[in-house]
């Protein structure tokens, strides 16, 4: 398969930062870890290699809360990046702004591991008032079925949603299951978008893809404005990773057109939605 050629100011929205731990610790749960590091000069000729100019950083769980090592990488460059926090939900105003001016444009919340609605929705209400004047979104960790089982929780966040991964739809089912449809209504409203990333993890058949792919060419031609793409760069959470075996991002970057074969497109997937999202000049 031919190499992709990004148009300028394409930007991969999805990509982790690790250490290195002696400047950016590990959170106290994380401590013992073997990650491996991935560090912002490691991401810079990732991306040079793609021909990718911009970014954003989510940060990993392996930092925790601590933001440390995502605002280190936007202020090396403030032009080419953006992050989005993990925060607790007891976070101040006055950190909120501090990371508002770092860079950071949005929270990731994570409810994979939970069946039903978060047991602290309350929480996630107050915490969308309070980041909704910044201009923040949420980028939505989940199940594809919770896009079902949360849809009334999340019709009451009152700012931008971004469904991580494709919200995690499972391929196998075909592009008319209810949680697609639904995911759809979402991003047909105009508040919400969806991210193009992890196709790997996703998939049920080999590279590349074909599965996912055509699920992620069906949103796409459905809503042009609303989805954009990442690389998942280093891809953590290696235990979803096909035999253990990192993928190739060349190979990931040359999915694109798949998804977006016509030029208009691809810009709208990696120059122009991402540029209204998170604020690029």
């Amino acid at each position: 398969m031919l190499p992709f050629r990004f148009p300028s100011l394409s930007c991969d929205t999805h990509c982790h930062l690790v250490g290195p731990p002696e400047l950016f610790p590990f959170a106290a749960a994380r401590s013992g870890g073997s990650e491996a590091d991935a560090t912002k000069s490691m991401l810079a000729a990732m991306h040079h290699q793609l021909g990718v100019e911009r970014a954003v950083i989510v940060q990993s769980g392996v930092h925790g809360t601590d933001t440390s090592v995502t605002l280190d990488a936007i202020a090396s460059n403030p032009n080419r990046y953006r992050g989005i926090a993990l925060v607790d939900p007891s976070v101040t105003n006055r950190e909120l702004e501090r990371l508002h001016a770092g860079g950071i444009r949005g929270i990731r919340i994570n409810l994979l591991s939970r069946s039903d609605a978060p047991s602290h929705p309350a929480g996630l209400l107050s915490l969308a008032d309070r980041v909704s004047d910044l201009g923040w979104h949420f980028l939505l960790h989940l199940r594809s079925e919770q896009i079902l089982e949360l849809s009334d929780l999340l019709r009451n966040l009152r700012i931008p949603l971004v469904f991580d991964h494709l919200g995690r739809i499972d391929p196998a089912r075909g592009w008319h299951q209810p949680a697609v449809k639904r995911l759809l209504e979402f991003l047909e409203s105009g508040s919400c978008w969806v991210k193009i990333a992890a196709v790997d993890k996703l998939s049920k058949e080999p590279y590349p893809f074909g599965d996912i792919v055509a699920i992620a060419r069906m949103l796409v031609d459905a809503v042009p404005d609303r989805a954009i793409w990442g690389t998942d760069w280093p891809h953590p959470d290696r235990s979803g990773l096909r035999r253990g075996v990192v993928p190739n991002d060349l190979e990931l970057a040359a999915l694109v057109p798949f998804y977006a074969p016509k030029a208009g497109l691809q810009h709208k997937l990696l120059v122009e939605n991402p540029a209204c999202l998170y604020g690029f000049p």
